[in-house]
């Protein structure tokens, strides 16, 4: 089968380094897949395997640029794909109009990775979107909570929207001391609690909320320390709130990291306290390395973790309640090792890629038989 994947652009974020992952899965089992970004960015390319990776479509518009369409157009004509899949963000609509310009019947497949109705701006908005909406052939939701929000908002029939969750690389061994030296040779130090956190510098990963917890653990546990993986906007604004709040010995800027999956490995924790998520792939990824997550109970989180199993779930906005949680987890050796244990059995149960994988290659098919059927 020919498999088109359509991302935003080469960051490592979410819904691009999953698709990168399930490319790599898919090639990997001689189906012939290809993963296009529509905007050029200033990063390396994600590493997709066997995939091919094709060259970026142009520059970041926040409408539907007539010249990426027309790309994207002639790319669906010369690939000429069995499926196209779009994941997240502004994918949909330049699938959705390559198509038409294309004159091409390929299944599109939408992959929602959050909650569609916290991202609306409007009515008109809500409605251009709710006409998008209902122009894929199927609509994979990462969570059963993001699927049951994008029926609400949308409208849509409920037999076109399934639940396929995120899934993560399962390591054959545990990968806790190649990541603790990793993380000594950055901090410089040995001793002491690491806590990670692992996204985009944005409003909706609540860095400032973070950033006044982990202040509240400090004061019981000096010796702590937190490393924030990624980039974003709001990269500087966090920097001056550490600086302000005097814990710049304790907080750690690592930009973003080809290894990120590893140093979150050799942490004792991994933290995550966003507004808003879909199912969130570094709750994964740290527990397929046997590191447990607190975080704060939005979007899908309560599916990823198995509270008081697997990690620790708090309300959202309560710092108190998430401040303590992270202490009394840090301050139990035994309890943190055996809910990373748990988070890994779990993983490997539920969220394996290679078994993701074949939910969408059942998925694939099923679309290619409609599709001969009509």
């Amino acid at each position: 089968m020919r498999i088109l994947q359509l991302i935003t652009d080469h960051r490592r974020r979410g819904a691009q380094v999953f698709a990168a992952d399930l490319s790599e899965a898919l090639a990997s089992r001689s189906h012939d897949v290809a993963v296009a970004a529509l905007y050029e960015e200033t990063v390396s390319p994600l590493d997709c395997g066997q995939a091919s990776v094709l060259p970026e479509l142009g520059q970041r518009d926040r409408f539907v640029a007539p010249v990426l369409v027309m790309r994207l157009a002639r790319t669906l004509a010369a690939f000429s794909p069995d499926v196209l899949q779009a994941n997240g963000s502004d994918t949909l609509k330049f699938a959705v109009a390559a198509r038409v310009l294309a004159r091409t019947r390929t299944p599109i497949v939408y992959r929602n990775i959050s909650l569609a109705s916290r991202w609306l701006r409007g009515p008109l908005h809500r409605s251009v979107n709710r006409w998008l909406a209902h122009r894929p052939d199927h609509v994979v939701s990462v969570s059963h909570t993001s699927r049951d929000d994008f029926l609400l908002a949308y409208r849509i029939a409920a037999n076109k929207v399934t639940v396929i969750p995120q899934a993560t690389q399962v390591p054959a061994t545990g990968s806790r001391k190649v990541g603790r030296d990793r993380i000594r040779a950055i901090t410089g130090t040995s001793s002491g609690r690491v806590l990670v956190h692992i996204g985009n510098f944005s409003t909706e990963k609540n860095h400032e909320f973070l950033i006044r917890a982990f202040g509240e653990i400090l004061s019981a546990l000096p010796d702590a320390t937190l490393l924030l993986i990624g980039d974003g906007p709001l990269r500087g604004e966090v920097s001056r709130r550490v600086q302000d709040a005097g814990l710049m010995d304790s907080v750690h800027f690592l930009g973003v990291r080809d290894d990120a999956r590893e140093i979150a490995g050799g942490a004792d924790a991994l933290v995550l306290c966003s507004l808003v998520e879909g199912l969130p792939g570094v709750i994964l990824e740290a527990a397929a390395r046997g590191v447990p997550t607190v975080a704060t109970d939005v979007g899908g989180v309560g599916e990823a973790i198995a509270n008081q199993l697997t990690g620790v779930v708090t309300p959202p906005r309560d710092l108190a309640a998430f401040a303590s949680a992270v202490l009394d987890l840090l301050n139990d050796e035994d309890r943190r090792a055996m809910m990373g244990r748990a988070a890994r059995r779990r993983v490997d149960a539920d969220y394996n890629l290679d078994r993701i994988a074949s939910s969408y290659e059942a998925l694939y098919d099923d679309l290619q038989h409609q599709l001969r059927m009509t």
